[in-house]
């Protein structure tokens, strides 16, 4: 069992109830971590001939491949989200779970927007990781392709904590894979942010999140004809009390688990350091 609960799989439900709703043909994920939703949508999408899977990850790893070979339906896409986009034909449903940070998901947002209105096809977008830590704070796997002017002072050795806006020693963080924003909040900063920006420049989409596992976000267009069936599917899930409560008390279990795994290390090196040599004997 995994400690901690993270992967956009975990809403599976709801999604599939939403797929079926939108009687979706066309559906591209952005970001396939695992291929876990992979496989979820891919068989799915073996009830309907008529269905199509995009995937769209910069590395796609070996289970990704492994399933466009079994299942004709889907296809990988080594590119970058922003690259791929312009070049597809609109889709009926988009699962945004790549790289976290404001520019990424704001460009992402318009390119769909775009493609929607130039075809007259209303679409539904579904967002991981609109909770805490990506919400009001940039991460980015690859900081040298984010525009200066929009990338957030960043450092990939530091971490964040829950009610901390800076950096700490320790805390959660990518040792490595990715690198966190320097302050939480302000402009242009955050996965939330930027959904907020877009909508108040696009004010034809509705937007509910679900305050669990990271945070899942669900956009649909306002001329979308099953948007009320979509809404009130979510409707017990959005603005949860229980819910946020629950996945704060997770968020902060977690980091305590973080914690300690940090001590027991130092602990080790401290015991470690203090051990000398055997000297040979004569």
């Amino acid at each position: 069992m995994a400690l901690l609960l993270h992967s956009m799989f975990e809403f599976w439900p709801i999604i599939e109830k939403i797929l079926k709703l939108s009687d979706a043909k066309l559906v591209t994920e952005i970001g396939s971590e695992n291929a876990t939703t992979t496989k979820a949508l891919c068989d799915w999408a073996v009830l309907d001939k008529a269905c199509r899977i995009i995937s769209v990850d910069v590395k796609p790893d070996e289970q990704l491949l492994a399933l466009a070979k079994d299942f004709k339906q889907l296809k990988v896409l080594a590119k970058s989200s922003l690259e791929v986009l312009p070049e597809l034909p609109v889709q009926d449903i988009y699962l945004i779970d790549g790289d976290h940070n404001y520019y990424t998901v704001y460009s992402e947002l318009q390119k769909i927007h775009e493609k929607s209105v130039a075809h007259g096809h209303p679409v539904i977008i579904i967002l991981h990781d609109v909770g805490w830590p990506c919400a009001r704070r940039d991460l980015y796997y690859y900081p040298s392709l984010i525009p200066e002017s929009f990338r957030q002072p960043f450092s990939f050795d530091m971490g964040i904590t829950l009610d901390n806006s800076g950096l700490i020693s320790g805390g959660f963080r990518g040792e490595s894979a990715f690198a966190c924003a320097e302050k939480e909040g302000g402009p242009r900063n955050g996965i939330l942010t930027a959904i907020e920006d877009f909508m108040g420049q696009n004010p034809v989409y509705e937007f509910d999140k679900i305050d669990a596992v990271f945070g899942l976000g669900i956009m649909i267009s306002d001329q979308h004809p099953v948007k009320v069936l979509v809404t009130d599917c979510i409707t017990s899930y959005s603005g949860n009390f229980l819910l946020s409560t629950l996945e704060r008390n997770r968020l902060e279990l977690f980091l305590r688990v973080i914690a300690l795994q940090d001590e027991v290390l130092e602990l080790k090196k401290s015991q470690d350091s203090s051990i000398s040599p055997s000297t040979p004997s004569q």
